[in-house]
Formats: C-alpha cells, sequence, structure tokens
C-alpha cells in the first residue's frame, strides 16, 4: 500500500520503535468515510487520526 499519508507518520513512529499495520478493511473504512464530494479526499487525514486516536 502506499499512502503518503502513512509513510510520513511510519518513519516518525519508526523512529520511536513502533509499528503500524493497515489492514485492508481499514483502507476500505477510510475510503468510505475519508472522502467528501464537496471536498474530495481532504478529510481523509483528519479522519483517520480520529479514527486512531
Amino acid at each position: 500500500m502506499s499512502f503518503r499519508l502513512l509513510g510520513a507518520g511510519e518513519v516518525r513512529l519508526a523512529r520511536r520503535e513502533v509499528d503500524l499495520v493497515v489492514t485492508e478493511a481499514a483502507v476500505e473504512w477510510l475510503a468510505e468515510h475519508g472522502y467528501e464530494p464537496e471536498y474530495g479526499a481532504r478529510p481523509l487525514r483528519a479522519e483517520a487520526f480520529a479514527a486512531a486516536a
């Protein structure tokens, strides 16, 4: 999977020796919930961080 959103975060997490595993189900959920017709994929980052918190 290649997400710019996850790539930058993974580097920061790796420095802290934390692994991030993103399942296919999580990708599908973000695709459904992180898209707004009016804004495109802009809400994706906020939705991903809110779901992870």
